[in-house]
């Protein structure tokens, strides 16, 4: 089975922040991870009927695609023959892919999977950056069916 689906948004999970009662997960977190789990099961209905998930002893393959606009403009202190050559080439900034890839895995945890030690590969890109290009990423989850 495959769920293919794509939020507006590239951000990175937040680390836990300590309060007065505790350590507790940042809003922006909350909310992306949230939108996140609303995407996956909006695809899953769409294609499936029905919000599906993968098995419990099923290896899940994860795999993330995030492309951000370029700037439009060159800052003054960077020279114009860098600045021609660097667009095209995958962005190098924040956020890292790594906490890109952890916000989408944890939010779909218990919801496309039962337990994340079921994920057995994952494939993460920072696709080139083009001007007027859209923030966004696309995810696929896909698991093979079992068979009766």
């Amino acid at each position: 089975m495959i769920v293919t689906y794509h939020v507006p948004f590239v951000h990175g999970k937040e680390r836990p922040r300590l309060g007065r009662r505790g350590t507790f997960t940042p809003k922006d977190t909350e909310r992306n991870e949230s939108r996140i789990l609303n995407a996956y099961e909006g695809a899953s209905i769409r294609k499936y009927g029905k919000v599906v998930s993968a098995p419990a002893h099923v290896p899940v393959t994860v795999a993330l695609t995030c492309t951000v606009p370029a700037p439009k403009t060159r800052p003054r202190w960077w020279p114009k023959r860098l600045w021609d050559a660097w667009h095209g080439m995958p962005f190098v900034k924040t956020p890292d892919i790594d906490n890109v890839l952890k916000e989408h895995m944890d939010a779909l945890n218990h919801h496309a999977w039962h337990d994340d030690a079921q994920v057995a590969q994952v494939h993460a890109w920072k696709l080139p950056q083009r001007r007027g290009g859209e923030e966004r990423a696309n995810v696929m989850v896909f698991w093979e069916e079992e068979e009766e």
